[in-house]
């Protein structure tokens, strides 16, 4: 993370419609600390991050991340956490932990999440989904009438999988045109604007 964040800042920098999103490392090891990051992700206009707790190996909770994640939150910059089978008790202890945190559940996968997703949406106002891998029949349309549109973010998932399946399930959602332009990128355009370095 500390080499590719750099690249993928520099990568975005000459481009408006793409905004960096960096990996967090726990400071315990010395390789990433807030007191630097912060002012780095302000220098680089990056107002996301993410959690990759089992690619990278650490705990995603406030024993390692405390500092950070209070920063995050008096921020309100949005923190995309990797969902699915075996991640979803993490993700609501995190919730427990820090209820005012923006969590972005993502990459989860299309078979049964809703009895993981459907808790969380409901509990924490905090909590978002994005749907590259949602794409079970009528799924979407069903969230979003019990908790709205604002909360559900589009994601295709691009580089590992083709854009072209996420984008074309968006587009045949049976659901209002200000629903769909809301998830389309109204809501990540909300929360890149309420976000503050």
């Amino acid at each position: 993370p500390l080499v590719t964040n750099l690249q993928v800042a520099a990568f975005c920098a000459p481009h408006r419609r793409l905004h960096p999103v960096w990996n967090v490392l726990p400071p315990q090891t010395g390789e990433m600390q807030p007191h630097d990051l912060l002012p780095a992700m302000r220098e680089h206009g990056v107002k996301m991050l993410a959690a990759r707790p089992e690619g990278n190996r650490f705990l995603l909770n406030t024993l390692t991340f405390g500092p950070l994640f209070d920063a995050l939150i008096e921020r309100r910059i949005p923190l995309f956490v990797p969902g699915g089978s075996g991640r979803w008790e993490q993700i609501a202890a995190l919730l427990r932990e820090l209820p005012r945190l923006i969590v972005i559940a993502c990459e989860f996968g299309c078979w049964g999440q809703d009895r993981y997703i459907r808790p969380l949406l409901e509990r924490f106002e905090g909590f978002h989904i994005e749907t590259s891998t949602l794409e079970l029949d009528g799924g979407i349309p069903a969230l979003m009438r019990d908790y709205g549109p604002r909360r559900i973010l589009f994601g295709s998932f691009y580089h590992r999988r083709p854009m072209g399946g996420a984008s074309l399930l968006l587009r045949n959602l049976d659901i209002d045109r200000e629903a769909k332009a809301l998830i389309a990128h109204g809501n990540i355009e909300r929360l890149l604007a309420e976000a503050t370095l």
